[in-house]
């Protein structure tokens, strides 16, 4: 050891915090007290004959896997250059504990359990005291091994060795009974209150791979099976699918030895890894779902919900996307002997077994393609239990704990205190405190109603902006991908969906706004090209959805919508509101915009009974119109902008806060354009239309909407518009006098 680290007492930091800052209230970093290392450069140099200060160099490459792979030369050279040659320092934070005075500020246990001792752990922290950067400021980990922590207390959340050939399956099974055995209910049921709900629906006439006799067979009924996600290869054409002429050849024992060959690797991994976890089926989408009969496709797709949430485990493919430069998985990372490629480093320093961890799962998956996926979004926060194979190692996922093969978390009580962003932090954690979790880190949905309508409102917009940005071979699936979603969010906000929004809380759901290029999705059909989604719905463009902006706040409806299918059938919405508030009634009633007259009497003579249609009928699927009795009213936009002022950061970078003037030049409203909308649309014409579509009281002092000296933003100002192109739409901001004083003609819209 070099002399700076063989005076260090690396025995003390494990058994307690040992010069730590927790200024910041996620992360650590050394106080001004914490001992120095020296700059990275010359611990780098000091690595060729210091044990520590290797692992010092590649705990901050570990940490760097968030953000790229790097070797500890290149972490070397990319620091130098860029001027973060910092001074590195020493110190230890609490890694992990289940003391019910530590787990109570991370969430609350499962009801009668408590913890039978107190269990604590304790990391050692690589960091720099004056840089702000988190990355910097806590720049690596280095934990005890196990096999040594009986010399400082005890062996929990420790370390642990892995296998450099191969994971291990046997800590998998291992994984799996803890969870069936001891969590029961609470992950069986993933929910708030486990007694509040009860299990998911089972999938019906479900067809599965039985790894033993090596054929397809129809599931036995309520009979447990595992569950397969991955990416389908870039190129399928030649990934062999069952179809109806081959699916009766496929029911014959030892069909599938046969075809084994034209199947992707990570399918051949996993008909293997079942078998070696002792379980019997397996359901993968390729060979399970019968790919060229539309009716038996489609009834899989609409309870994919099912498929997912009631697989016993989820087996999940994630490696790293191949722009990292490491080398082509084709399949299940780690499970074939010697395919590992992330090493762990082990160096034994004052008699002690150290090394270097792997960061969170959900830090882990980041850099993996599966990741990206439209289709993998719903599998991942369906399943109950999940097992992910990765560059890194093994993790398994469910509503009590994360368990991997780098630390020891077998024995610790449900949902442990664990530093954000290491080994064994679970964000699917469902005995997290909502006042001090934020519901849209949560990856796992409740299976128990949402206590309130924004409650489900937020988990819906939460969901939505994490799926909108994922990515997707087949534009025309961008609502199949997300139906296990929304048949899940059915049941527990107790409304039904749209073209994927909530009828429940439709004045708030059409106030979704785009962040990224303002493109219709289109589907190729032949030589033609088709919109098959609306407009009023984010499933009609090809970008990115939020929820979370300046428009949102208490909302006031003020028109009825209408439903109207393929045959001319029209139904009346029934939407209670998500953001009740005592005002709305009294506005409702007496406020100055209210429309004049009803809707014409042949359209309201085509209005039947909301019970007469349903959501899952394929002619109400997706409506041909969405109708509204409104008023429209006639403003211009100049080209000139209101600042934003930093709001919603770089979602915004191309686009602007345009004014809305009446016909005095007054400022009365803003609407976020993109840029390259902006520019074409100003120089065709300065009068557009905006139809009315609910009141909101919401101010936003980071954002301007209007001129302020001349109309006071005072409650219940704000009216939500729609700008009209007859071709698209867009909704926006108004105040409400210059909506009075422009006159508006009520009128019975149809949006397509």
């Amino acid at each position: 050891m070099c002399t700076i680290c063989a005076a260090i007492d690396f025995a003390h930091y494990f058994r307690s915090e040992v010069n730590v800052s927790h200024e910041d209230s996620i992360f650590v970093r050394p106080s001004s007290e914490a001992t120095k290392l020296g700059y990275l450069s010359e611990i780098y140099q000091r690595s060729s004959n210091c044990s520590f200060c290797r692992l010092v160099i590649n705990a901050i490459c570990k940490r760097w896997l968030r953000y790229e792979w790097v070797t500890p030369e290149e972490l070397l050279e990319e620091c130098v250059e860029n001027g973060r040659n910092v001074e590195y320092h020493i110190y230890s934070y609490l890694f992990a504990s289940d003391d019910s005075e530590d787990t109570a500020s991370m969430g609350t246990l499962p009801t009668g359990q408590t913890p039978s001792s107190s269990h604590k752990a304790y990391r050692i922290g690589i960091g720099a005291i004056e840089d702000p950067r988190p990355y910097i400021g806590h720049a690596g980990d280095i934990q005890l091994l196990a096999t040594s922590a009986a010399q400082i207390k005890e062996s929990l959340f420790h370390g642990r060795a892995l296998n450099p050939e191969r994971v291990d399956i046997t800590l998998a099974r291992k994984w799996l009974r803890i969870c069936e055995i001891e969590h029961g209910d609470f992950c069986e049921v993933p929910a708030f209150d486990p007694g509040e709900t009860s299990a998911d629906p089972f999938p019906e006439q479900l067809f599965v791979v039985d790894v033993r006799e090596m054929c397809l067979r129809e599931l036995p009924q309520e009979a447990r099976y595992i569950a397969l996600s991955y990416c389908w290869p870039q190129n399928s054409t030649d990934t062999f699918m069952t179809t109806a002429s081959s699916v009766s050849e496929l029911l014959i024992p030892g069909a599938l030895n046969s075809i084994l060959k034209n199947l992707p690797p990570v399918v051949c991994d996993t008909i293997r890894c079942v078998d070696e976890l002792g379980e019997t089926y397996l359901w993968v989408d390729a060979l399970c779902i019968i790919q060229d009969v539309e009716e038996h496709r489609r009834r899989q797709i609409q309870q994919m919900d099912r498929i997912y949430s009631a697989a016993f485990a989820t087996i999940i493919c994630a490696p790293p996307d191949s722009s990292l430069g490491l080398a082509g998985y084709d399949g299940l990372p780690g499970y074939r002997s010697g395919s590992r490629i992330s090493p762990q480093d082990i160096e034994e320093v004052q008699g002690l077994a150290l090394s270097t961890t792997f960061l969170s799962v959900d830090l882990a998956i980041m850099q993996s393609r599966w990741s990206e996926r439209a289709w993998t979004f719903q599998e991942h926060r369906l399943s109950k239990r999940k097992l992910f194979f990765t560059e890194m190692q093994l993790y398994f996922q469910c509503s009590c704990n994360v368990y991997c093969e780098d630390a020891v978390g077998e024995g610790s009580m449900p949902f442990p205190a664990v530093y954000p962003g290491r080994s064994l932090s679970n964000t699917s954690a469902t005995y997290a405190d909502r006042e001090k979790v934020r519901l849209q880190d949560i990856t796992w949905i409740s299976r128990s109603p949402y206590e309130s309508p924004v409650e489900r409102m937020n988990r819906y917009s939460s969901l939505l902006d994490q799926y909108s940005p994922r990515q997707m071979s087949n534009p025309g699936d961008i609502i199949f991908a997300f139906q296990g979603i929304l048949s899940l969010l059915q049941r527990v906000m107790k409304t039904d969906f749209w073209a994927g929004l909530p009828e429940a809380y439709f004045d708030e759901a059409l106030l979704w706004i785009e962040t990224g290029p303002h493109i219709r999705r289109s589907i190729s059909e032949g030589n033609s090209t088709t919109t098959p989604f609306p407009s009023w719905s984010w499933a009609g463009w090809d970008t990115e959805v939020k929820y979370d902006n300046i428009y949102i706040g208490f909302i006031c409806p003020e028109v009825d919508w209408f439903m109207i299918n393929q045959s001319g059938v029209a139904i009346r919405l029934t939407i209670h509101g998500a953001h009740d508030h005592p005002a709305q009634r009294q506005i409702a009633s007496t406020n100055k915009v209210v429309r004049q007259g009803s809707p014409p009497q042949n359209f309201l003579e085509s209005v039947q009974s909301r019970s007469e249609a349903t959501t899952s009928d394929e002619s109400w699927e997706l409506p041909r119109f969405l109708a509204c009795w409104t008023s429209i009213a006639e403003f211009r936009l100049t080209g000139e902008s209101f600042e934003l002022n930093g709001f919603g950061g770089t979602a915004w970078d191309n686009h602007e806060n345009m004014i809305i003037s009446d016909t005095l030049g007054r400022s009365v409203g803003s609407i976020i354009l993109g840029k390259d909308w902006k520019a074409k649309m100003v120089k065709t014409s300065s009068i557009y239309e905006f139809m009315l579509l609910s009141r909101s009281n919401i101010v936003t002092e980071s954002c301007t909407f209007f001129d302020e000296d001349k109309f006071p933003p005072v409650e219940w100002c704000f009216l939500n518009v729609m700008l009209i192109e007859r071709e698209e739409d867009r909704a926006r901001v108004i105040h409400e006098n210059p909506w009075v004083e422009a006159a508006p003609n009520p009128m019975l819209i149809k949006l397509e």
